[in-house]
């Protein structure tokens, strides 16, 4: 495949097999080692870089999706002569020990504060948190990232890559060349992709942010032929309708994170979203991708489930609408047929009933990890309740991930709160409840006990939470 793109400001035309990595394109065909590489699947940040000024990490970004793109670099962000702000900080702070880590960390770092010009500690450990070091502590790196914020606005923040990755390129696609594996496809609209869906011979397979694909060991095989969807902008956005938020199918995590109304109205699924990943893994990954892998340990499929959701699946023989607990078959498994792609993510507002005024609605989510950062879930559990004005459960939707073969709600547990209050004994029959009816393929005492402990936490909060406006999990 052939491919141009802007490196540190200068043109780079190269010949490469359409799957090779971002990374191995610097590293090894480029000679910028400054890209470090660590774990090859986007979980150390040692390989972070900016793609059109976003940050990403190199290894999970293929050859076929940096057509037309522009790249920046440890090696890009400044020089000897005139270094980055950041860069300084970081030797003054003493926050480079072995320098393994330490382009990741700055860039990302970098990408913070272009973004929080004055971010306080949470911030920038949040921004952080996609970057491993086992030399520094963190500590020092913390102290630069403040140090260089607490400068200038010109220090805290550089103008580059200032073209925003927004999906689209200006000259097309790549050029394939002669017996390169796999055969890419670049449909530009939805209607294309469906066309190209249905005339295939074999379902292509569907390619977005790829930050699950792009991992060594995925379990997929290498695809004949790919479909690249991360280029349709009818599949990216949030939109607001009447009584309902539609989510496209490519829209980001990160976007899904930021967006004001789920933030304030879908609280659970905000905070799903924020758990995914650390911030380069939320700017590729997309909300489709994370509900078409069905994995039971996928984010946002337990606060969809509670919010209840539903998807829509577009072909060529037309559209339909099923509510999500459907949509997941079994353990790696939907209905989409080999023609559907999967465009729209339909969650209710809390509204359309003349008592509505009555009712409070509290959400949760709460993920279980082997750390707080960038960790596969091992226990997930979600929840969306309504009580009256006395107290008593009027509605309850729970739903566990990573506690059965599939994300699962638990609707016997669910109808027993019905007409209750969250007091001490209906707390723990339904926790009792809950841990009897999940299905642990692994560790079932460790995660029906830590099932028991979420959702007993929530629960026990629940009679004097905040309402919405005072910072709370309450729905509007």
């Amino acid at each position: 495949m052939r491919i141009s793109l802007l490196v540190n400001g200068t043109e780079q035309v190269l010949r490469v097999p359409p799957l090779r990595s971002l990374l191995k394109i610097l590293r090894e065909d480029l000679g910028l080692t400054g890209t470090k590489e660590g774990c090859g699947e986007g979980e150390c940040g040692a390989c972070a870089v900016f793609l059109d000024g976003m940050l990403v990490n190199s290894c999970l970004v293929p050859a076929f999706q940096l057509h037309g793109r522009e790249v920046v670099t440890i090696e890009g962000l400044g020089s000897k002569e005139n270094p980055d702000p950041l860069q300084n900080a970081f030797l003054e702070e003493g926050a480079v020990q072995c320098g393994f880590c330490t382009p990741g960390l700055i860039l990302a770092s970098r990408a913070l504060l272009n973004e929080t010009p004055r971010p306080n500690r949470e911030e920038i450990r949040a921004g952080l948190s996609g970057s491993l070091c086992r030399c520094t502590g963190y500590e020092r790196v913390v102290a630069a990232v403040e140090k260089c914020a607490a400068g200038s606005p010109e220090e805290a923040m550089r103008g580059f890559g200032a073209r925003r990755a927004n999906g689209s390129r200006s000259d097309g696609p790549p050029l394939p060349c002669d017996g390169e594996s796999p055969r890419v496809l670049f449909p530009r609209s939805i209607d294309e992709a469906l066309r190209m869906l249905a005339d295939a011979d074999v379902p292509p397979t569907l390619f977005a942010g790829g930050t699950d694909l792009m991992v060594p060991g995925s379990g997929e095989a290498v695809p004949e032929c790919v479909l690249n969807i991360l280029d349709i902008p009818d599949l990216r956005g949030i939109f607001e309708r009447e009584d309902l938020l539609e989510i496209r199918a490519g829209t980001s995590m990160d976007a899904v994170a930021k967006n004001v109304v789920v933030r304030e109205c879908f609280p659970a699924l905000a905070e799903a979203a924020l758990s995914f990943g650390a911030p380069a893994i939320r700017n590729r990954a997309t909300i489709g991708g994370n509900l078409a892998g069905a994995s039971t340990a996928a984010d946002s499929p337990p606060a969809l489930l509670v919010l209840g959701a539903s998807v829509v699946l577009e072909s060529v023989r037309g559209a339909r609408t099923i509510p999500l607990e459907e949509f997941i078959a079994s353990y790696r498994k939907t209905v989409l047929a080999g023609d559907e792609l999967l465009t729209k993510i339909l969650v209710p507002f809390r509204t359309g009933r003349e008592e509505v005024e009555r009712y409070r609605n509290f959400q949760f989510f709460r993920k279980v990890g082997s750390r707080s950062a960038l960790t596969i879930s091992r226990v997930t559990v979600a929840a969306s309740l309504d009580t009256d004005a006395e107290g008593r459960i009027v509605h309850a939707r729970i739903a566990v991930g990573s506690a059965a073969p599939t994300v699962r709600l638990l609707e016997r547990t669910g109808r027993f709160l019905l007409g209750r209050t969250a007091d001490a004994a209906a707390r723990r029959e339904a926790c009792f409840r809950a841990a009897e009816e999940v299905a642990p393929r692994s560790t079932p005492e460790y995660k029906r006990w830590v099932v028991e402990q979420l959702l007993g936490d929530f629960l026990e909060h629940l009679p004097g939470g905040p309402r919405c406006d005072e910072g709370g999990v309450e729905d509007r």
